[in-house]
């Protein structure tokens, strides 16, 4: 028994012109490409959608850290602080990202100064709010924690206005480099 395999529509094919042969085959798998690109971008925006509703459902508290002028710790309580937060990372399989939109929340800290006060302020979930609380004074036991209002509702959403003239700047490494709180 002789098993043959007719090959004259490959032949046929790669005879064509290179821009005839590209046509012919976009036309007959050009589909597949433009289907995955689909599927892609599909996954993509569910992915947005759950987690955005999933963000919908948490509440931010601002915290004011004030520590006492005279208490003099080495950056190694800062570095202690941060370690004591990352506690708060959980581990999320496929069906919390994929389904429940679950990711991981973030605390945002920032050194503002309003009325001419400087402040550290932490930004973070109220569900971690003792979290924050317990990794402060474990480092900083004279500090004094109070919770405030977002203090960037009272500026304007657009500059310049009437009654603001701002000036800002991005500092860029030269390098992209990260280094450590600790550098080694």
């Amino acid at each position: 028994m002789n098993i043959l395999v007719d090959l004259s529509s490959f032949t046929e094919f790669f005879s064509l012109p290179p821009e005839t042969m590209l046509w012919r085959f976009m036309a007959y798998y050009g589909w597949i490409i433009i289907a995955i690109m689909f599927l892609y971008f599909a996954r993509e925006v569910w992915l947005i959608k759950v987690q955005t509703d999933y963000y919908k459902g948490f509440k931010f508290i601002f915290l004011a850290i004030d520590v006492p002028r005279l208490n003099e710790q080495s950056p190694r309580a800062v570095e202690n602080l941060l370690t004591y937060l990352a506690g708060a990372h959980g581990t999320i399989n496929w069906f919390e990202k994929w389904w429940e939109g679950k990711f991981q929340l973030s605390f945002s800290f920032e050194i503002v100064s309003i009325d001419g006060y400087t402040q550290f302020i932490i930004r973070t979930p109220v569900d971690f709010r003792y979290l924050v609380e317990s990794a402060v004074y474990s480092q900083y036991p004279d500090a004094e924690i109070s919770e405030i209002d977002d203090y960037t509702e009272g500026v304007p959403r657009k500059f310049p206005n009437e009654e603001y003239d701002v000036w800002g700047a991005e500092f860029i490494q030269v390098a992209n480099q990260m280094f450590p709180i600790k550098l080694y």
